[in-house]
């Protein structure tokens, strides 16, 4: 598998570690599946495929449905 990689300053670096925290993902599958459902899926190009989604919600946060 290919590697990118990008610099991020250490305000940047603490949010994208608690946001991966909270959705509890790694930050690396976080950082795929928000870039691949924005760049592609965003503009109603169609259904965002389950591999493809993320929990928006922090884990210890409950859904409301409706």
């Amino acid at each position: 598998m290919r590697t990118v990689s990008s610099k991020v300053g250490k305000k940047e670096h603490a949010t994208i570690l608690e946001y991966a925290n909270q959705t509890g993902e790694s930050v690396s599958n976080l950082i795929r599946k928000v870039l691949i459902n924005d760049a592609v899926y965003t503009y109603g190009f169609g259904n965002v495929p389950k591999d493809y989604r993320t929990n928006r919600h922090p884990v210890d946060m409950e859904r409301k449905d409706g």
